[in-house]
């Protein structure tokens, strides 16, 4: 008789392990689909902000070439204009050394 109660004790502590176990189960199921979830978020805002980064990397470079573009008219204007004083102040001196 105290064999069978043993033997019952036995078998509730299994049940009572069995069914912990299935509870784990389902909780560690349950974290992984959130973590599943949660894991695709930060997948797409790094994909987003990789994308941000990219569009912002090229108007960084348009802006270098446009600025470079800008310093480079800046310096033709600067070469014409002194060649352009430079040929009417020779035109300037001609005329005052030979009056007309």
């Amino acid at each position: 008789m105290s064999e069978s109660r043993e033997l019952d004790q036995v078998q509730k502590e299994l049940d009572v392990l069995h069914e912990r176990s299935q509870d784990n189960k389902l909780k560690i199921a349950s974290h992984e689909a959130s973590c599943d979830v949660r894991y695709a978020n930060i997948m797409k805002m790094l994909e987003n902000s990789q994308k941000q980064h990219d569009e912002m990397h090229q108007e960084i470079i348009k802006l270098r070439n446009l600025a470079t573009q800008g310093r480079s008219t800046i310096k033709t204007l600067f070469y014409i204009g002194t060649f352009t004083g430079a040929i009417t102040a020779f035109a300037y001196t001609l005329l005052q050394i030979f009056p007309k």
